[in-house]
């Protein structure tokens, strides 16, 4: 079977690269080895998407990107009539699992696109610096074998550029990961932001929870929801098993230190270690820090970016690195074209970036955006 655009990967990229392939015109495979599309998003329990606006507080929230990004804020607003919050100084949007599928799910109603979930075992067959055929095992176990036009990888780990031997970016260090923890009977309270993490890295400091317990973070779920949730960011080798339990140990001592958490209990937790970086494409163009610090602009700009660089490092916790209050910086599509693979493409965690560029390129709403701008560049490249 011959397809123009093959994306790999249905999650805050995947999904709207092949999106916008398909109003493009062209025939369109999409590929994910989970059941449902989501990736980072629906794994880390959904709030808040970073990255959709400008990172000036000072003004009324402003988008960065239209396209599918403008769409996705849009049909958010339908359900939530004020979703943006400004954290520190930044500011998010409120959005919940159930409604970041439903908005992914209309935008693969194209009857020029083919959704294939759970697969397996892919396998990449590349001549000539170019991507030939594409093979893979489906839920049922029947092997299919596929011809692309062109590929776009939207794994965020980088699988489909280091099976095709492209060029690529391996990181030195991994940062640490992530892991959502969702809660129900946690009480008001509106100092329970602060308290959680002055525990437990109280907890850390003393050597009864593991020192990345430090730099967890807690948020109260979207209003009416009854939920709250607790950001951990475990090492990010470890197992979804080990982060759990060390979750609950975590649990425990918020329900014997805080009164709002005594009738606390785990509803649902994340269902892997979410990396925040992985291997990543060798693009035309490496986007960096100094990118990000002077606001830079490219000729060939795909995407504006505004999340400031935020790395985790392993012993500090979170670093952030602000550019100029309200400036953005451009993504060139240099950046999501492989330097040495003439149809293979890149989004989301896989696009051409340092570390420290990536820390905040990385962030969904940006990664939406770069997501929309391969799957036009895929699509018009084939014709």
């Amino acid at each position: 079977m011959k397809y123009d655009v093959i994306i790999v990967g249905a999650g805050a990229s995947g999904v709207p690269a092949a999106a916008a392939a398909a109003r493009c015109g062209a025939r369109v495979l999409l590929l994910e080895q989970c059941a449902e599309p989501g990736g980072l998003m629906t794994a880390g329990l959904g709030f808040p998407v970073c990255g959709l606006f400008k990172n000036d507080i000072t003004r009324p929230p402003e988008l960065l990107n239209g396209g599918l990004p403008e769409e996705f804020y849009a049909a958010v607003c339908k359900e939530d009539r004020d979703p943006v919050v400004a954290m520190g100084r930044v500011y998010v949007c409120r959005c919940s699992t159930g409604l970041f599928r439903r908005i992914f799910r209309r935008w693969m109603e194209n009857i020029n696109l083919t959704f294939i979930s759970q697969v397996t075992g892919i396998e990449v067959d590349t001549a000539a610096g170019k991507i030939e055929t594409l093979r893979f095992r489906t839920a049922g176990g029947e092997e299919q074998t596929v011809f692309p036009g062109q590929v776009i990888d939207c794994t965020g780990h980088g699988s489909v550029i280091q099976l095709s031997g492209a060029g690529r970016i391996v990181p030195s260090a991994l940062p640490l990961a992530g892991f959502a923890v969702r809660l129900k009977g946690v009480g008001p309270d509106d100092l329970l932001p602060v308290k959680v993490p002055f525990l437990l890295r109280k907890a850390a400091g003393e050597g009864s929870l593991p020192d990345w317990c430090a730099f967890t973070f807690f948020s109260y779920g979207l209003p009416g929801s009854g939920e709250a949730f607790l950001k951990f960011s475990p090492p990010a080798a470890m197992t979804a098993e080990q982060a759990a339990g060390t979750a609950s140990r975590a649990l425990t001592f918020l329900q014997e230190g805080l009164p709002a958490f005594q009738t606390s209990e785990t509803v649902e937790t994340s269902p892997a270690v979410l990396q925040r970086e992985g291997s990543r494409l060798q693009g035309e163009y490496v986007l960096c820090e100094e990118d990000i610090r002077a606001c830079r602009r490219f000729e060939d700009d795909a995407v504006r970016g505004g999340w400031p660089m935020e790395y985790w490092d392993p012993e500090k916790g979170p670093q952030y690195i602000f550019a100029e209050e309200g400036g953005s910086y451009g993504i060139p599509g240099r950046c999501l074209h492989s330097v040495n693979v003439h149809n293979l493409w890149a989004a989301g965690r896989c696009i051409s970036a340092t570390s420290g560029a990536l820390s905040s390129a990385r962030v969904i709403g940006t990664a939406m955006a770069t997501g929309e701008a391969a799957g036009k560049a895929a699509a018009g490249s084939f014709k």
